[in-house]
C-alpha cells in the first residue's frame, strides 16, 4: 500500500463473531486497510471488505499464510503486493495463492 495511509490490524474477538467486524469503520476513515487473522474471517468481514473495496483497497490475510510465506523463504513484501494486486484487480480481497 506504498504511498497511501494504512491500517494494519490483527483482531481476534471480531473474527470468531459472525455479526461483527471491523471493516465499516475503516471504511468511514480515510485509510484502506491490511487485516490478519490467527483464527481465520467471519462471513461478514469477508463481505464487509469485499463491499469496501469501492471505496478504498483492503487485505485480508490469515497468519498461516504469512507464516508459510516465511518458512518457503518467500518474499513478504512481494506476497502482499500480490493480495493487494488482486484486491484492486480482482475486487477479491481474500485472495490466497495457490501452492
Amino acid at each position: 500500500m506504498t504511498g497511501s495511509a494504512s491500517l494494519l490490524s490483527t483482531g481476534f474477538g471480531w473474527v470468531r463473531d459472525p455479526g461483527k467486524s471491523p471493516i465499516p469503520n475503516a471504511i468511514r476513515g480515510d485509510v484502506g486497510g491490511i487485516f490478519i487473522s490467527y483464527s481465520g474471517f467471519s462471513s461478514a468481514a469477508i463481505e464487509d471488505a469485499k463491499t469496501g473495496l469501492t471505496q478504498k483497497v483492503f487485505v485480508l490475510a490469515e497468519l498461516q499464510e504469512i507464516i508459510e510465506t516465511l518458512e518457503h523463504e518467500g518474499d513478504l513484501k512481494a506476497f502482499f503486493k500480490e493480495k493487494i494486486n488482486r484486491a484492486k484487480s480482482d475486487r477479491n480481497p481474500f485472495f490466497k495463492a495457490q501452492g
